[in-house]
This record gives structure tokens, C-alpha cells and sequence, in this order.
């Protein structure tokens, strides 16, 4: 530019000034453009991290450094911050490519992955006022935006890349194959253009995924993809229930009917097309997500009692627990099977009605299996900061009231299990400390404290 615009001057100027500007030498090195190949950049860390994880093992390209035409020229856009991208990037490896390479196998996952990664910093604003996470481009190339406000201690953060990944990752699978045409059909009807002014309860209530997913069948397609990966069977699954509590309200056909019909067409392209088990990959993206950004909980025993989220803890005896505890159950079977009814021990229920009250249900069979009884023993409990509890005598009546017959039936036989909580300091924790984002039903565990090998394993509900 600057060559051109000094010889345009000088055909204006006067002959000797000409003369004195032909005969003038000057060495000019205006070098190459930047953006046509001309860049010169110094390896990095970074770069070195990227060639050794990325491109030699699977010819991957990752470009994080500004370059215009690799992204909408009508956008403003800003590159990432170099200290985001190998956390990104890593992020990517783990709980992205491992599992694929784990189900898929490494020729899979060299073949189809995509052969470069476009980073972006910033988001990219859309006119209707969405943003775009994320683009795929020509069956091998993924673009993420956002990468600014990235953080892979945080679970939320971790889940919304890897969905992001999930959805675009189908997307590429689908140019090579696409998806079954009997999944247009199932909620054909209601895509709409116009998915940025539907709610979300609307979407859900009319069997689709997200209110994104009502757009096109593709993308209905890449959603219910990307959320079966990213949520887990946990998470998918109470989505579900939410979309039928939503179509049950909204006075429609069932949202769950709709949606488990997608999500078969889902798994058996994967193992038709790519023999991929989608519920195995499910359950090791999940797993490689909670070990990278584990999910905040509360403690179960904050979660745990009447009108809580657990309100009761359902144990039985074909559940493995402690040897301990184990053995003590069978002695109480077989001191109730003693006696001259013969009763037969089923299982147990503990519920916590009351903040100071815990209810342990013992549940039993006549001989012959024919009759269910119940009989409530009741201890009045003293609880610490940290969830452990301190159980008083047991209460068999009266009862708050309410006059108890079946526990003082069976109250001999029962009287090695009612004495483990009348002695012991009891704490409810979750089996393992922390529940498990891949399961609708937890399992609680109920510790002695000082002696962590003697416990209970039940399931909370």
C-alpha cells in the first residue's frame, strides 16, 4: 500500500523532484501481509503442548492465535487468552476424545475427529439476540467461542464445552452419514423458525430437548445427542420427567413417549453406523467429566428427611454393605424366623419425620409370604454439625400419638438391631461421600463413627 501511494505523489511533481526521486535509492522490506502466510511467530509451550497431546497422535490442527478468515468477517471477535487454552484444550482430551478413543477405538476417533480446532475468546452475538457457542464447518472443522470465560475447576463451565463439543462433533458424523429419517417424524409438526421466542417448558412439553432443538431436525438431532453425553443418564433422565410433568400439564400427548423414541434412533445409529455403545460412552463422559470438575453438592444428611429431596433410605439384604452389618441382619432373620410365627425379615426403611425423631421400619412377612407387616421403632436422636447422630431408647408407643401393635410383636427378635442404634453414634453421608451424577437413586450409607468397617448401604429415595 505504501508503494503504491509514494508513486502515485511523485507523477505530480515537478521534473527535477521526479528525477531526484527515480535516481534516489531506498531499500524497502515491507515483508508479507499478515494473514496470507507471512506470519512469523516463535514456538511456544503452548504450541509444543498442542503438537505433542493433539497433532502428532491425531493430526489435529488447533488454531488459537487471531486469524480473521477462519471465523465470520461480519463479527467482532477476540482471540483466546493464552493461560485459557491448554485448560481447554485439555479438557477436550479427556472428557471429549478418551472416551470416544476408549468405545470407538483409535481409528474411529483419528478418522472422524475433527482435523482442527478454532478457538475463539469471545462469544459470538447473533442478531436475534442468541450467541453461538459453536460452529462445525466441511465435516472436519469446530469452531468454540467463549473460551475467555472458561474454567475447568467449574462443573457447569466443563459440562456446557463438552455439550457444545457434542453437538457439533454429531453434526460432522452426520455429514459423513446421516441420521434416520423416522426421527423427523416423531415431533415433525412442531419445528418452528421462530425457537428464540418459545420457552423452554413449551419445548419440553411438545417432546423436544431444548427449545434450540425445535429449529431443525438437525439440530433436534445434534441436542439430543449433546445432552444424553453432557448430563449423564441422571441428567438426561430427570430432563425427561420434567418434559412429561410438562406435557401432562400443558394437556398434551407425553413429551416422555416422544423423547425415548428419539433417544432410541440415537443409540442404535451409534451402534449400527459407528458400533459405538452410546450408553457406555455416556457413562465414561461422565465419569471424565465429574474427575475433571467434580459437581457441587450439599451433604445427604442436609437433603435427608420429611418433605426433603431424600426421605427415606431402603435397605435390603441382598444390597452389598459391612460385613459387620450383615451379619447382624442375618441374626435378627433368624431370631424372627424362630419364633413360633416364623416370620420372615424383608428389608428395612429408615425415614427421619421429625428434626429430632428417627423412624426405623422393619418390614416382615407371614411364614408363607402371604401377609406384609410393618412394625416402627422410634428413637429420639440428637444430631451434630457434621450429620452424625446420637439415638435415645427406642420408642415403640405410644408414638407421637398414633398406637403401635406390629413392633411389639416382633420387638425380641428385632432386639440385636435396635440395640446397634441405641449404641452406637450413627453418621448418613453418601456411599463414597458424594452422590453419583450418573444415577436417579442414590445410595446412602450410614456409618458408625470409629469404626468406618461396620455400616449400612441402603438406597435413599
Amino acid at each position: 500500500m505504501k508503494l503504491i501511494l509514494k508513486l502515485i505523489l511523485l507523477l505530480f511533481i515537478p521534473g527535477f523532484l521526479l528525477f531526484q526521486g527515480c535516481t534516489k535509492t531506498e531499500t524497502l522490506d515491507p515483508g508479507d501481509p499478515l494473514g496470507l502466510g507471512g506470519d512469523k511467530v516463535t514456538a511456544t509451550q503452548i504450541d509444543k503442548w498442542i503438537l505433542d497431546t493433539l497433532t502428532t497422535p491425531y493430526n489435529m490442527e488447533v488454531k488459537y492465535r487471531f486469524d480473521e478468515f477462519e471465523t465470520a468477517l461480519d463479527r467482532t471477535l477476540t482471540p483466546p487468552k493464552e493461560e485459557q487454552v491448554i485448560p481447554i484444550l485439555r479438557v477436550l482430551k479427556d472428557v471429549f476424545m478418551t472416551p470416544f478413543l476408549t468405545e470407538g477405538g483409535n481409528t474411529f476417533l483419528k478418522t472422524h475427529v475433527p482435523k482442527q480446532i478454532v478457538l475463539v475468546g469471545s462469544p459470538s452475538y447473533n442478531s436475534n439476540g442468541t450467541i453461538t457457542l459453536g460452529e462445525a464447518e466441511g465435516g472436519k472443522k469446530i469452531i468454540l467461542y467463549t473460551v475467555n470465560n472458561f474454567n475447568a475447576s467449574n462443573s457447569a463451565n466443563v459440562k456446557q464445552v463438552v455439550r457444545t463439543m457434542q453437538h457439533e462433533f454429531a453434526h460432522i458424523l452426520n455429514q459423513k452419514v446421516t441420521w434416520p429419517v423416522a426421527f423427523n417424524l416423531i415431533t415433525n409438526i412442531d419445528y418452528t423458525a421462530d425457537w428464540t421466542n418459545q420457552t423452554l417448558p413449551n419445548a419440553y412439553a411438545r417432546g423436544f430437548i431444548s427449545q434450540y432443538a425445535r429449529s431443525a431436525y438437525g439440530e433436534d438431532w445434534a441436542e439430543m445427542v449433546a445432552t444424553m453425553l453432557a448430563e449423564g443418564k441422571a441428567g438426561f433422565d430427570a430432563i425427561v420427567n420434567a418434559a412429561d410433568a410438562q406435557s401432562t400439564a400443558q394437556g398434551l400427548p407425553s413429551a416422555t413417549a416422544k423423547l425415548r423414541q428419539k433417544e432410541a434412533l440415537v443409540v442404535a445409529y451409534y451402534k449400527e453406523v459407528w458400533n459405538i455403545d452410546l450408553y457406555a460412552l455416556q457413562q465414561r463422559v461422565s465419569d471424565a467429566r465429574e474427575a475433571t470438575a467434580p459437581t457441587a453438592f450439599v451433604p445427604l444428611y442436609t437433603v435427608f428427611g420429611d418433605g426433603k429431596q431424600y426421605s427415606s433410605m431402603n435397605i435390603y439384604r441382598n444390597q452389598q454393605t459391612s460385613t459387620a452389618f450383615a451379619t447382624l441382619y442375618d441374626r435378627t432373620a433368624d431370631t424372627l424366623k424362630s419364633k413360633p410365627s416364623n416370620y420372615v425379615l424383608d428389608s428395612l426403611i429408615i425415614t427421619k419425620p421429625f428434626a429430632d425423631t428417627v423412624l426405623l421400619r422393619v418390614r416382615f412377612l407371614s411364614s408363607n409370604g402371604a401377609s406384609v407387616f410393618n412394625g416402627n421403632f422410634r428413637f429420639k436422636v440428637t444430631s451434630a454439625a457434621n450429620g452424625s447422630m446420637t439415638f435415645g431408647p427406642v420408642i415403640i408407643q405410644p408414638a407421637r400419638g398414633t398406637l403401635e401393635s406390629n413392633a411389639n410383636v416382633i420387638k425380641d427378635g428385632v432386639k440385636p438391631l435396635t440395640d446397634f442404634f441405641t449404641q452406637s453414634v450413627l453418621a448418613l453421608d453418601y456411599n463414597g461421600g458424594r452422590p453419583n451424577t450418573n444415577l436417579v437413586t442414590q445410595t446412602g450409607i450410614l456409618k458408625v463413627v470409629g469404626n468406618e468397617t461396620n455400616y449400612i448401604l441402603g438406597l435413599v429415595k
